[in-house]
């Protein structure tokens, strides 16, 4: 690295002794840092072979870095299990409109552009979330207030469905703690939640409908204006 560089200047790296004689080129742009950190320093062995032009086998520190990418892998992976994931905005309601779509099936996002079933929460280590009961805004007329209603009523139903078809799967969460008890039965937790309060309307007694059906979370607006907000 010189001076004029991103980072610390070159004065500073040589004050830190970190390079030997005789290689005034041989500075690596995250010495400072990350030689520092035994596990990466394969790493910096690629850079003094770029910055010195004196090729390192790229194959020989591959094979030599395999083990220790594993390990991390592994230790990323294991501390990942040890939280409870969860994803705060779930479309995949959506999807569970489509005829022939099942959440137990695995999907692929480039066929169907969805990302979220069972097999790749289980592949991904999530553990659930807030399944969205969403409505595009539309007229603030009696009748678009009724469409909305019916609509996210729908979706909620649908919801409950796939909840009734798939008990050793799902289950619904309506508390706090809730969380960690489903997650500790291995089974996918499901909150439900509505983006866009279009839906409620002028009819506020739907608030409660909805809690009823297990909604925990509402936002009052979604990109448009609406009655509530």
């Amino acid at each position: 690295m010189r001076e004029g560089d991103k980072g610390f200047p070159a004065s500073h790296l040589e004050s830190m002794d970190l390079w030997p004689e005789g290689f005034p080129d041989a500075r690596c742009c995250c010495a400072h840092a990350i030689c520092l950190i035994p596990w990466t320093a394969p790493l910096c062995l690629v850079h003094f072979s770029l910055f010195m032009k004196r090729p390192i086998s790229y194959l020989a520190l591959a094979l030599a870095m395999l083990p220790l990418a594993l390990s991390v892998a592994a230790d990323s992976r294991a501390m990942h299990e040890r939280f409870i994931t969860i994803d705060t905005h779930l479309d995949t309601p959506s999807s569970l409109r489509r005829p022939g779509w099942n959440i137990m099936d695995r999907h692929n996002v480039k066929d169907d552009f969805t990302q979220v079933d069972q097999p790749r929460m289980v592949e991904g280590g999530l553990d659930g979330g807030f399944w969205v009961i969403y409505t595009p805004q539309g007229p603030r007329t009696p009748a678009g207030h009724a469409a909305a209603r019916d609509s996210a009523l729908q979706i909620a139903v649908n919801i409950h469905k796939m909840l009734a078809a798939h008990p050793a799967h799902f289950a619904l969460a309506t508390t706090a703690d809730d969380a960690a008890t489903i997650a500790a039965t291995g089974k996918r937790i499901v909150y439900l939640s509505i983006e866009n309060a279009y839906p409620i309307g002028h009819d506020l007694t739907l608030v409660k409908t909805f809690y009823d059906l297990g909604v925990r979370m509402l936002s009052p607006v979604h990109f448009a204006h609406n009655d509530l907000a």
